[in-house]
């Protein structure tokens, strides 16, 4: 990954490293250093988190903000990810969404008052919701279970899938 050496005072591939190791796989004091290293980034240069979630070759984004979120909630401090949902909300759901459990795990990471704003983010950007409807190549089971796992939401998600999908489906895939 091509990141700079540092970010808000903290080592960065260190930063990575943790963010990267299942949070199950980590020890107590392991724990805190790196969720310590995390605030001090958070703080200063919030953006690195985000390229390094985003970016990573392997692992998909949804489980590294996923799992960095369940390390901070050991901590105490999952709230403090808010500072990535409130200034890069479009690209972190671009980096996590890919299908309706991506989207899941990324409501299940982030603070509850984003909710709303991850839904406007996941149906205003075509591709991002084009790209989830057709994951599994079945667009209208797709939606009935977007629709079932989020019903407050399935007004919405039927308006933009008809937006959307309004012309012949096939021709957008």
């Amino acid at each position: 990954m091509m990141f700079e050496n540092k970010a808000g005072g903290a080592d960065i591939s260190r930063i990575a490293d943790f963010i990267e190791k299942p949070g199950q796989d980590c020890g107590d004091d392991e724990l805190e250093e790196g969720i310590s290293s995390i605030l001090t980034v958070l703080d200063k240069n919030p953006r690195s988190i985000l390229d390094i979630i985003a970016c990573h070759p392997y692992i998909p984004a949804s489980f590294l903000l996923s799992d960095l979120a369940e390390k901070m909630q050991k901590k105490n401090c999952a709230d403090r990810l808010s500072v990535l949902f409130s200034g890069y909300l479009s690209e972190i759901t671009e980096a996590c969404v890919y299908n309706i459990f991506d989207l899941k795990r990324l409501f299940e990471a982030a603070p509850a008052e984003y909710a709303d704003s991850i839904i406007l983010s996941f149906s205003g950007n075509e591709r991002i919701f084009r790209r989830t409807i057709t994951a599994d190549e079945n667009p209208e089971e797709t939606l009935a279970a977007l629709i079932n796992q989020y019903p407050l939401y399935g007004e919405k998600f039927s308006d933009v899938f008809d937006r959307y999908f309004s012309d012949n489906l096939s021709n957008h895939m």
